[in-house]
């Protein structure tokens, strides 16, 4: 079995791999894998002859002075954690594992590739069935770079960064003699559904201060059933605020008034932290509670000033930049008994927590580059001004637009006939991109101009006019115009920007 003993003194490092990549004949992290783990993740500090690497499988005693294990793929998380996460969601959080603290990340050789190869090439990875929910993962999407709730699907192509951050991770806790270092002087406190005059008192305490705050809503109405806030005078005194009961009643009564006057009050006199609160909290203040923000920090837009490509979640940012486990599996979606509410409770106050560590770190990060400081301030000065626009909406000709749905459809319905007609009765509306295959690839066998992941041809949009190009068939430009027109109508059968309030006065 490989295994690479260190050459040098011992640093008490392990690197445990699942299974050796499909260049590895000899060692293990051979090739580009290997040179990426030594040149960029353990340089300066350290380098790979000084550290143990060896298989998940092997049963051969680890060095005495072992203090960090790097846990790189999914067998390796599974086989030393017995955890119910993902290594997507664990990944970047310390797991004490006799003693010794334990980083499960990504496989070093998959964190290279651009594309899966392993699942395809690796003899030793096609009899381990497990790594599939992670390695036959390829994403090559874009998608929307501002995940926010939970932890999002990391992408492929940023395997490599997060490889790189969670190995930095494990060597300063190898310098701080392999204990998790301490962030802050004193654990915070979670007050959990207090009286209405001790929320009150808070609120009404701090002023100029960075105000930390987190709401969990209905997944329907979008009315908050609680939220959680801090300030940066006392950041770990994390209160967490009840608005509904799981009946759905006030949850303070008739005092429930002077606890949003005391939120408004906050509001104004602080300025607001949020992740995401561009795209969600502050968006749910205005248009379902009348509460505007004034002045704002987003700490989902300040980190893409900071890393502009990688995921933004607040489990990436906080797998990034603290040593807290990961936690944002323990909300609760159902809100229906006391255990139920006091889960969503805790878990909204852990979100308040971890933000604020988020924002201290970036903090720190401007302090040490006066360009990135000027540049997440512009980022959320623009904030106001774009919620503003939001809130108020955008002027339109509803009857001119009913008109050009009307228009679009009538087109479509053309282009169909005439689609029809030049293709002959027995064969299927071109509607989908099954029906498309069948008639340009199978009926007329035209070549097949791209594949889908699954092996099946593609006639997307680009592959279409690809196609269009190559043969000269006039079903082609029709189709074209077809999903043209189609499109056209989609976009302008948006619903109309009216508030949550006003859709409940029409809907009774």
């Amino acid at each position: 079995m490989l295994r690479n003993h260190p050459k040098f003194a011992y640093n008490g490092l392990t690197l445990i791999l699942s299974v050796p990549s499909r260049n590895d004949t000899t060692e293990l992290l051979s090739g580009v894998p290997g040179f990426y783990i030594n040149t960029e993740c353990l340089s300066p500090e350290t380098n790979i002859y000084c550290c143990d690497v060896r298989l998940v499988d092997d049963p051969s005693p680890f060095y005495k002075d072992t203090k960090v294990i790097v846990l790189l793929g999914l067998q390796a998380f599974k086989k030393w954690t017995n955890s119910e996460l993902t290594l997507d969601e664990a990944r970047g959080s310390p797991f004490i594992i006799n003693d010794i603290v334990c980083i499960p990340t990504f496989g070093a050789q998959d964190s290279i590739d651009l594309k899966d190869f392993e699942s395809k090439f690796n003899e030793h990875l096609k009899k381990n069935e497990d790594e599939d929910e992670f390695i036959g993962d390829d994403d090559n999407e874009d998608g929307d770079v501002f995940e926010s709730k939970g932890r999002g699907k990391t992408k492929r192509k940023n395997y490599r960064f997060w490889l790189k951050q969670d190995i930095k991770k494990a060597l300063r806790i190898l310098e701080n003699d392999g204990k998790i270092p301490k962030l802050y002087e004193q654990e915070p406190t979670y007050i959990i559904a207090p009286d209405a005059d001790f929320v009150c008192d808070r609120l009404l305490k701090y002023k100029d201060n960075f105000m930390f705050y987190d709401c969990e809503t209905d997944f329907i109405s979008y009315d908050i059933r609680c939220f959680a806030f801090s300030f940066s005078d006392n950041p770990f005194e994390i209160i967490t605020v009840p608005l509904l009961t799981t009946d759905y009643k006030p949850y303070y009564g008739e005092e429930q008034f002077k606890v949003f006057r005391a939120l408004v009050l906050s509001i104004q006199s602080n300025t607001l932290v949020a992740h995401n609160g561009d795209q969600f909290d502050f968006l749910v203040l205005a248009l379902l509670y009348r509460i505007p923000v004034r002045k704002v920090y987003d700490t989902l837009i300040s980190q893409h000033r900071i890393y502009p490509t990688i995921e933004k979640s607040l489990g990436h940012l906080m797998s990034l930049c603290t040593y807290e486990m990961y936690h944002k599996d323990e909300g609760s979606h159902g809100y229906f008994n006391h255990d139920q509410a006091m889960q969503l409770y805790k878990y909204c106050g852990k979100d308040v927590f971890g933000m604020y560590l988020v924002w201290k770190w970036q903090q720190e990060m401007a302090d040490e580059d006066e360009g990135l400081l000027l540049s997440i301030k512009q980022a959320n000065d623009a904030i106001i001004p774009y919620e503003t626009a939001s809130y108020l909406g955008m002027h339109y000709n509803e009857i001119k637009r009913k008109e050009w749905i009307f228009e679009a459809d009538r087109l479509m319905e053309h282009y169909m006939k005439v689609m029809r007609i030049l293709t002959g009765p027995n064969v299927e509306p071109l509607i989908s991109n099954q029906k498309c295959n069948k008639y340009f690839h199978e009926l007329l066998g035209y070549p097949v101009i791209s594949k889908t992941k699954t092996g099946k041809p593609s006639l997307g949009k680009d592959n279409l006019l690809k196609l269009g190009l190559s043969v000269d068939n006039p079903v082609t430009k029709f189709l074209i115009r077809y999903r043209e027109t189609q499109k056209e109508s989609g976009i302008l059968n948006f619903n109309p920007w009216i508030t949550i309030n006003e859709q409940k006065e029409i809907a009774i």
